[in-house]
């Protein structure tokens, strides 16, 4: 009889220890409890060794299933993580080729800025030297109708001169004749 109850406490705080241990993973078990009621002790231990061996594939197959919800999540991290990776390479990409696209931007402006100011200093030198030109043109006209008035002036002066010296000549051949009249009508009445 002490063998009887000395294995049945053992097998109800071991059947104790299970049902905290299930209690503690929360979990439900299909397993139905030993009941030695009305058994004798070795169909008691048989009844136990069923439940014992139900809760051990009950606690595999929770353990087996932690350990695959472990591995979908770990996968399932993983996959974030790749995905995490993945995004960040593309945006350092994406970003490298914005700058990229910024600086060729850049480069074209700087070219243009320098062809618009090249075209503006060659359009300024164009335009000095139309200028330089004009002034030239209009210096050489100034000139050269100056030495027109300068020649046209000296002409003048030369025909008054030519005029002047020609009256003159006309005068004293005049006067040259009524010198010699004057001569001769003295010597006339004289004689």
């Amino acid at each position: 009889m002490k063998k009887i109850i000395i294995i049945i406490t053992v097998l109800l705080s071991t059947q104790f220890a299970l049902a905290q241990e299930d209690k503690k993973d929360d979990k439900k078990t299909p397993c139905q409890k030993a009941d030695c009621k009305g058994l004798t002790s070795k169909e008691c231990k048989e009844k136990f060794d069923e439940y014992m061996a139900c809760l051990r594939q009950a606690n595999e197959a929770n353990k087996a299933k932690k350990e695959a919800d472990k591995n979908k999540n770990k996968e399932k991290s993983d996959q974030q993580k790749r995905e995490k990776e993945r995004q960040k390479e593309q945006n350092k990409k994406d970003n490298k080729e914005k700058q990229e696209k910024l600086k060729n931007e850049q480069q074209k402006q700087k070219e243009q800025a320098q062809k618009d100011k090249k075209e503006q200093n060659n359009q300024a030198q164009q335009r000095n030297n139309n200028a330089r030109q004009e002034r030239e043109s209009k210096r050489e006209r100034d000139r050269q109708a100056a030495a027109a008035q300068r020649q046209a002036r000296q002409q003048r002066q030369a025909q008054a001169r030519r005029e002047r010296a020609e009256k003159e000549k006309e005068i004293d051949v005049k006067l040259s004749k009524e010198g010699n009249k004057g001569k001769r009508k003295g010597e006339k009445e004289r004689s």
